[in-house]
């Protein structure tokens, strides 16, 4: 497929990062530096351009020939026009705009708005995950599938936790949920039933937003995360906020911010929050603001570098959990090695979303952490090796495992008597580096793909 993405910056690099392998790729960037830096980096075209002149895009398009078009400058207004203007050049083309402020979200084609077939939105994604982490006080990690409305969340197993010690298959396991790995000491165990549990482990879990909400209870809370601070009032503060302060939990959510323009817009759009304008990074505010001592805080600056020192000042002081985004792939290891495991990466997010939006005809679902670890979906169909057979009585290679089944409308998380039948979607999870194994299991297209 030939693609044209519009914007180099971090959501147009770390797409052309995700889909350059796979496709026939155009960047096109004015920034010399960052137009240079994409061609350094990457096995794609690059036309040093302002996608926003129609001339250009229009010119770039006869060249590129593409069939799809993704725009993700900064300014939402530009996404959604260069859209309209290349489905105008070429009505065939699909068309996908990236959007940061919700007011944009427009409708799509598929819901009778001609001209941006598709929206994705990697601000609201982080946002919705810190939520998630900062609301599930034993989750250190939370993704979303939405084809299959199903999450991942990952657990750390701690001291006080009614799991330590006992046998997983002897867990009380929630309704509607399933645990397929657990983490100890940087290596992943997919054959877990007769895995006793210690503290650190980190366990994977797939189920419903319900299924594991009554998961997070049943290890035991601590610290109810009731009083929560969100430092800075950038578009995922102010969503973490709205989400917080939509959840059916009653909380007590204070956000800082320095900017006294963004305070007042915010203390209008958000009024069931305490909204205040100060530096949060001076020593003194942060101690009138008791900013290390709520049950969670929150760490949404566009600045990696200040959210890092955020997070380290927190440890310091002890704070209860520290969630936070980051936006360079650098600062990973820099945010691992001091000890945060509640991090969200903005181009993991966007990597993701990018794979369900324009690679919608390939298995992949779901990337975690690790390049290598990978959901990806699989149709049972009349010749496949595991039809009408039990689940226990596969030989599955090692480091697969087959997550959840969807039957027509049921939601099935498999055990060793589950029967596996034609038509079955099947949710896989690998984290094998040699994908040649699944070919005796999957198809030899699947393997390829993923």
């Amino acid at each position: 497929m030939n693609i044209i993405i519009v914007g180099a910056g971090e959501v147009g690099l770390a797409t052309a990062q995700t889909i350059s392998k796979q496709h026939d790729v155009l960047v096109i960037e004015n920034d010399k530096e960052r137009a240079s830096d994409v061609a350094n980096r990457l096995n794609v075209s690059v036309l040093g351009e302002d996608g926003t002149n129609p001339k250009n895009l229009a010119e770039a398009m006869r060249r590129h020939n593409p069939d799809m078009i993704i725009s993700t400058l900064k300014k939402d207004d530009s996404n959604l026009f260069i859209c309209l203007m290349a489905k105008r050049y070429d009505k065939d083309i699909i068309t996908i705009a990236s959007i940061n402020d919700p007011d944009y979200m427009i409708e799509t084609t598929s819901q009778g708005f001609p001209g941006v077939d598709h929206i994705i939105s990697p601000e609201l994604m982080v946002a919705r995950r810190l939520y998630k982490l900062a609301v599930l006080e034993n989750a250190n990690d939370y993704y979303r599938i939405d084809e299959f409305d199903v999450c991942v969340c990952m657990f750390t197993v701690q001291q006080h936790h009614t799991v330590l010690g006992r046998i997983v298959f002897e867990l009380k396991i929630p309704e509607g949920c399933s645990i397929f790995g657990i983490y100890r000491d940087d290596e992943l165990h997919l054959d877990v039933e007769t895995l006793e549990l210690h503290v650190d482990d980190k366990i994977c879990v797939m189920g419903s937003d319900e299924a594991m909400g009554a998961f997070n209870e049943m290890l035991g809370i601590d610290a109810r995360a009731k009083d929560i601070i969100v430092l800075g009032g950038s578009i995922v503060g102010s969503n973490v906020v709205k989400f917080l302060s939509e959840d059916k939990e009653k909380r007590y959510v204070k956000l800082i911010e320095k900017n006294r323009d963004i305070t007042s817009a915010l203390s209008r759009n958000l009024s069931k929050a305490i909204i205040i304008n100060a530096d949060y990074t001076d020593p003194e505010v942060q101690k009138i603001e008791n900013v290390f001592k709520p049950h969670c805080l929150v760490c949404t600056s566009h600045s990696d570098d200040t959210n890092l020192l955020m997070c380290m000042s927190a440890a310091k002081h002890n704070t209860n959990k520290v969630v936070t985004r980051y936006f360079k792939k650098e600062y990973e290891d820099i945010f691992m090695h001091t000890g945060m495991s509640n991090i969200v990466g903005f181009h993991r997010v966007i990597a993701n979303q990018i794979i369900k939006t324009v690679l919608v005809n390939e298995p992949t679902l779901l990337r975690l952490r690790e390049a290598n670890e990978v959901f990806f979906r699989y149709r049972v169909h009349q010749s496949a090796v595991m039809r009408e057979k039990y689940l226990g009585d596969l030989s599955m290679p090692g480091g697969c495992r087959i997550v959840m089944i969807r039957r027509g409308n049921q939601t099935i998380y498999p055990t060793m008597t589950t029967r596996i039948l034609q038509e079955d979607i099947l949710v896989v999870f690998t984290n094998l580096m040699d994908r040649t194994s699944l070919r005796t299991m999957f198809d030899r297209k699947t393997e390829q793909e993923l």
